[in-house]
C-alpha cells in the first residue's frame, strides 16, 4: 500500500488517524507541526506517496504545507484536515489544489475514501 505521512499539532489526532490508515494497510509516518522549510526537508527525506495536514496549526498552515511539500516533491498528493466550516479556506485550499478537504473529526469510512480515490487516480492503489 501507500506510504502516508500525517502532520497535526494534536497527538490524539495523529494517533486516530495514524490508527485508520493502519487499519488500512497503509505505512504510516507522523510529524508533529514545523516551519515550512523543515516541510521541505522532510518531504524529500521521506518520499512519502501522500501526505495529511491539518489546516490550523502553529508554524505553517494547511495551505502552505500543499505549496511546500510540492515545492519538495511535485504532484504529491495531500488531504488537508480542518475543524473549519469555512468557504474562504476550502477555496484558499482549492486554490493551492489540495486533492481533498475534509472536516474533523475523521470518520474511518471517508477518510479510507479519500485516500483510495486520490491514490488510484495517482495509480498507486
Amino acid at each position: 500500500m501507500a506510504k502516508i505521512v500525517i502532520i497535526d499539532d494534536s497527538r490524539m489526532m495523529r494517533t486516530v488517524l495514524r490508527r485508520i490508515l493502519e487499519k488500512g494497510g497503509h505505512e504510516v509516518v507522523d510529524w508533529e507541526p514545523m516551519s515550512a522549510a523543515e516541510i521541505m526537508e522532510k518531504v524529500t527525506a521521506e518520499n512519502p506517496d501522500l501526505l495529511i495536514s491539518d489546516y490550523q496549526m502553529p508554524g505553517a498552515n494547511g495551505a502552505t504545507v500543499v505549496k511546500m511539500a510540492r515545492k519538495a516533491k511535485p504532484g504529491i498528493k495531500v488531504i488537508v484536515f480542518t475543524a473549519l466550516r469555512d468557504e474562504e479556506v476550502v477555496a484558499l485550499l482549492g486554490r493551492v489544489e489540495a486533492d481533498a478537504v475534509l472536516t474533523k473529526p475523521a470518520h474511518e469510512e471517508s477518510l479510507l475514501d479519500a485516500v483510495k480515490t486520490i491514490l488510484e487516480r495517482d495509480g498507486r492503489a
